[in-house]
């Protein structure tokens, strides 16, 4: 195995989080949930980063996540399974409310798990 075959680590997964989740910030910065309904691009943008996120958190190990009771590891599985599994766009409120109140916490336990982990 090459290099650049090489399995991403725990550390590399917190990594991808924490990258998609300032994404999402860049994304909605001073955009209201109205507004986000009607702009195509960004509500893509977000599907797409939601599953970046959703993919890298189901390889965090269980272990770890079951310390980290304070994410709704749960609601990030499930928006990745529903993107993976649509033809329709996801609602502008789903990803709304994903972006304003799952995505701080796991931030937060990415962020600490990357100061460990280095």
């Amino acid at each position: 195995m090459t290099q650049s075959e090489a399995v991403p680590s725990v550390l590399d997964r917190f990594a991808h989080i924490l990258s998609a989740i300032d994404t999402v910030q860049e994304v909605l910065h001073g955009i209201s949930e109205n507004a986000l309904g009607n702009d195509r691009m960004r509500r893509l943008t977000l599907e797409r980063l939601f599953e970046i996120i959703s993919i890298a958190s189901d390889h965090i190990p269980a272990n770890l996540k079951a310390v980290e009771n304070g994410i709704d590891w749960q609601a990030i599985a499930d928006i990745g399974g529903r993107l993976e599994n649509t033809r329709d766009r996801i609602e502008t409120d789903v990803l709304w409310t994903i972006s304003q109140d799952k995505l701080m916490p796991l931030r937060e336990c990415a962020e600490r798990h990357v100061r460990l982990m280095v």
